[in-house]
């Protein structure tokens, strides 16, 4: 998925300083997100593959049948044969479709698929009140809540990973990880594009920031459950970086087609409604992803 390869997810490399994985770093605290649970989801049943309570007197969990996401007992089959045809040259048109059944057949639709992402969506939340409150009282006070105001003028491959443990911690679960990716591979991409100081980000360059860690989410989840089991992918290195740009491309081909007028004017959205703004903006993407699941 995108440039994390290059960082090494959270091992302390590239951009990702030496004290990321250290538990006694001070990091500040992510702004709240309305109503969302403790494990970032809406008390629905999030992630397929999340780590279930263990030990006595703890509730049994039915054994997920192969083929099918464990959260929703949906059938992934017709997901995974159109995804094992794009991986063998298909074309960028299987993956479309793959993507489709996925939402469709595999998570019963786009609530369902969307709700899967609970840590992804509350971090969304994080990420795009920093960005509201950058736009509308500047950096000094987009920073204060993660107690990282004294960095206004820091280089902003030195801030963003200190935001990174606010808002993503290392988890347990699938769905933590994959918002943790997504959160590294969108930094990435921010610090490729941008060399300065964070003071002097501009609103397209957060907003961008926040498509791609939406992005990126999207991706890793529909990898996750659809490719896991895959084994006919291309020998070749140039093949499956193409591939993986082909699946990049689309995602984010939807993210955008699917935003209407939410975010052009970031520093207009109320606090109060960020979190069902970014709710909402997984719902559509997945709705517009469904929309491929019938293409010949």
């Amino acid at each position: 998925m995108g440039t994390s390869g290059k960082y090494g997810g959270g091992g302390g490399k590239g951009i990702v300083p030496t004290w990321v994985d250290d538990p006694s770093a001070p990091v500040g605290s992510s702004p709240a997100s309305d109503g969302s649970t403790a494990d970032g989801g809406d008390g629905a049943g999030d992630a397929a593959g999340d780590t279930a309570p263990s030990g006595p007197g703890a509730p049994s969990q039915p054994a997920s049948t192969p083929g099918t996401t464990p959260s929703t007992g949906g059938s992934l089959r017709g997901a995974r044969t159109l995804f094992n045809k794009f991986a063998q040259g298909g074309g960028g048109s299987q993956f479309g479709r793959a993507a489709g059944r996925y939402v469709r057949s595999g998570m019963g639709g786009s609530t369902r698929a969307s709700r899967a992402l609970g840590s992804s969506r509350q971090a969304g939340g994080g990420l795009l009140t920093f960005a509201r409150d950058f736009a509308t009282a500047g950096p000094v006070e987009a920073l204060r809540p993660f107690n990282l105001e004294a960095y206004a003028q820091s280089p902003v491959e030195e801030v963003f990973p200190q935001i990174l443990e606010a808002l993503c911690p290392p988890g347990g679960t699938i769905d933590e990880a994959i918002a943790r990716q997504a959160m590294l591979d969108a930094i990435a991409q921010l610090c490729e594009n941008f060399d300065g100081p964070i003071g002097t980000l501009s609103p397209d360059n957060l907003r961008d920031l926040f498509l791609d860690f939406v992005a990126s989410s999207i991706e890793g989840r529909i990898l996750n459950d659809i490719g896991a089991k895959l084994v006919d992918l291309p020998e070749s290195i140039s093949a499956l970086e193409g591939l993986s740009q082909d699946i990049h491309d689309f995602i984010d081909n939807c993210v955008h087609n699917s935003l209407g007028t939410s975010l052009q004017n970031v520093a207009s959205i109320p606090r109060a409604d960020v979190q069902a703004i970014v709710d909402s903006i997984y719902r559509a993407t997945f709705d517009y992803i469904e929309t491929f699941a019938d293409e010949s």
